[in-house]
């Protein structure tokens, strides 16, 4: 059985190699869990409507490539753990193949899943994360990680390499499917309607396909030597893995002759800057560096009407309004943007930043815990934050929570 979880695409997929190395048939499953699709405990959904709306375009693709090719991919929805078990007991498989991922929710699913698969005595198989680094190629260990990305770029480039993309699979054979499973609407699976600006004009369509097509188009701009290339470009598809990071740093780097440099070079820096969130995050994991030891404070009057005007870009402050704007409309921000917006918000609100991170959560259509914590814990350690260059005119004073009297 081969379990998708952030990796919705046949091409560029060491899973499904390794599957059909080891298995005459392999098992496609998806599993929609609905603790994505509850809200966290500042009442936002962990999932809205523009990822949401992305991601079942995404399955919904993964499952046309498949079918395409003679086979399907069963569909569920449910607990994770249980539904595994069961198809793996159904359909007598000898094993299922997963990325791990360096969340703790996700691991405690894969951990729940590999017990109960234990007691059947199928193993299950844990594969590195989708990063464009392996964590096995890293010049230092995962408690080194350094603080600083320009130090980690530098030493990654220096002392690793970028694996090329694995050999595709052109025959995924596949049991009998008699109940694949359909695909549930977003109104099935609880994500609230969102008004969606027109000018988006379906900018982000999931998919490996579409992953491919843009793609393809910032070869092309590369090679004319355009100059308006956004380097966050393709992050909606690396975060539901539509396509590899490696896929894309040897495509960039093949229209650009090889070279690293301008646009190509803010391109890979994208991705080696993912990859720096991500690790950094589980650096932190081990470390036990965590805020959850932090009261709940609530906020005061102040504290609301100031989350209020961040949150519906009315700030006063023309940087971050237009980025929070954006974000409402279109369920997109650059990274630049990101750190902007929740830069002014830690200045402002600066105990409760993780409400910020939460509002984040629900609204970004490529929202990824491991990547986008990175973009909250920096200007919320107060040593770090001093190293921040935005400055922000106008500013109301920092906001520090005292005990209520």
């Amino acid at each position: 059985m081969i379990w998708f979880r952030n990796d919705l695409r046949i091409s560029d997929n060491e899973v499904i190699c390794e599957a059909m190395r080891k298995a005459e048939r392999i098992l496609p499953v998806y599993i929609f869990d609905p603790y994505y699709f509850g809200k966290n405990e500042h009442g936002f959904f962990r999932t809205g409507s523009f990822r949401g709306r992305f991601l079942l375009e995404s399955v919904a693709a993964l499952r046309a490539k498949f079918r395409a090719m003679g086979s399907d991919l069963i569909i569920r929805t449910g607990d994770p753990a249980v539904l595994v078990s069961r198809l793996a007991e159904q359909y007598h498989v000898s094993a299922v193949y997963h990325h791990t991922e360096l969340t703790p929710y996700e691991n405690f699913v894969s951990e729940k899943t590999e017990q109960l698969l234990w007691k059947m005595q199928v193993p299950l198989r844990y594969f590195s994360p989708d990063t464009l680094y392996r964590k096995e190629d890293l010049p230092f260990r995962i408690s080194d990680i350094p603080d600083d990305f320009c130090v980690f770029k530098k030493k990654l480039i220096r002392d690793s390499n970028v694996r090329s993309p694995v050999t595709e699979m052109g025959d995924l054979r596949t049991p009998v499917i008699l109940n694949p499973g359909e695909i549930p609407t977003l109104s099935k699976l609880g994500v609230p309607a969102s008004f969606i600006d027109p000018s988006v004009g379906g900018r982000y369509t999931g998919g490996e396909e579409a992953a491919f097509a843009r793609l393809r188009a910032l070869q092309t701009a590369l090679s004319n030597g355009y100059h308006n290339i956004c380097p966050d470009d393709l992050t909606p598809w690396l975060t539901f893995g539509c396509i590899s990071p490696a896929r894309v740093f040897w495509s960039i780097s093949s229209s650009a002759d090889g070279k690293r440099t301008g646009f190509a070079g803010k391109l890979v820096s994208g991705l080696i800057r993912r990859d720096h969130c991500k690790f950094l995050f589980k650096r932190k994991q081990l470390e036990a560096k965590k805020h959850d030891d932090e009261d709940m404070v609530k906020m005061s009057g102040r504290q609301k009407k100031l989350f209020e005007q961040w949150k519906k870009g009315e700030t006063g402050e023309a940087s971050v309004d237009t980025a929070m704007k954006e974000l409402n409309a279109t369920g997109y921000l650059s990274h630049v943007s990101r750190e902007i917006t929740a830069s002014y918000f830690i200045r402002h609100l600066r105990k409760h930043w993780k409400k910020g991170a939460a509002l984040h959560e629900e609204k970004l259509i490529d929202y990824s815990l491991s990547v986008d914590s990175g973009y909250w814990d920096r200007p919320a350690d107060e040593n770090r934050a001093k190293k921040i260059p935005f400055v922000f005119a106008g500013s109301p004073e920092i906001l520090f929570d005292r005990p209520s009297q």
